[in-house]
């Protein structure tokens, strides 16, 4: 199986599910969207919620936890995207959007 075949979950940092003929919601972020101390104070939560998580005996707690957990992790980084990104704002440029747009559907069969 090549990296581009469908599979319907797999996982690296997080699990990835992707259910055949769904809709799915991306975030681009570029590397100098964001302040180094927010990306730092970002990562550092990382280590002491899996500390947390591995405490949790209960494999079906765990499991609610760490959704739970992983929910707020993804509001928090979108909340800073809203409102602290800085640095060069490509996506406004009309050329480049279209050629993001033109790549994200090339996939799309």
């Amino acid at each position: 199986m090549n990296k581009l075949s469908y599979k319907p979950f797999y996982r690296r940092r997080l699990p990835h599910i992707q259910p055949e003929g769904a809709t799915f919601f991306i975030t681009f972020r570029l590397a100098n969207s964001l302040p180094i101390k927010v990306l730092e104070k970002l990562r550092e939560e990382q280590p002491e919620v899996k500390k947390r998580l591995d405490g949790i005996v209960d494999k079906k707690e765990c499991e609610k936890q760490s959704f739970l957990e992983n929910r707020r992790f993804f509001r928090d980084w979108d909340n800073v995207l809203d409102t602290m990104a800085f640095g060069e704002k490509y996506l406004s440029n009309s050329q480049v959007a279209d050629r993001v747009v033109e790549s994200i559907r090339f996939r799309n069969g």
